[in-house]
């Protein structure tokens, strides 16, 4: 009784099974969407209708989504260009120089849009969830292995 995730004896408590709405609708591109989103949108949206995550509803935040992987591309090939370190020379107050690794201005606001890109896509179910999709096989019984079975059915 009781084990991880049964919720115990509460009334409602338990797993909550998934919630069938029914088939998806097919949602056009948004007419206003930015040119520089449209190639994303198309690269995105069919996994989302796929899993019936897009609706007409969501638009919106899937707008957020395909500007948020825009400005993450757009900035980790900046980053790739540029190098993710340069070095800036101070002067102490001795009057010697010194040299300091420093890293990319973008590094910080990529990393938060690396993160608001992650948590896009899992709203959309896209993103790996790292449950098992598709089971291994069970492997054939052996004569001994279906004899037995058979012999504690009839028990």
């Amino acid at each position: 009784m009781g084990g991880h995730g049964s919720g115990g004896l509460r009334p409602g408590s338990g797993r909550k099974p998934d919630e069938q709405l029914g088939e998806a609708q097919p949602v056009e591109m948004p007419a206003d969407l930015a040119k520089d989103l449209q190639p994303i949108w198309q690269e995105l949206a069919p996994l989302a209708l796929a899993r019936g995550t897009l609706t007409a509803e969501h638009v919106p935040r899937f707008r957020l989504l395909c500007n948020a992987v825009f400005w993450e591309r757009r900035w980790s090939a900046r980053i790739l260009e540029e190098g993710d370190v340069y070095i800036a020379v101070t002067v102490d107050g001795a009057g010697q120089e010194r040299q300091v690794f420093k890293p990319h201005a973008l590094i910080g606001s990529h990393r938060g849009m690396m993160q608001r890109v992650e948590a896009g896509m899992i709203a959309f179910r896209m993103a790996p969830t790292g449950k098992a999709v598709v089971m291994a096989k069970e492997k054939p019984k052996s004569e001994l292995e279906k004899l037995q079975a058979r012999k504690l059915r009839a028990i």
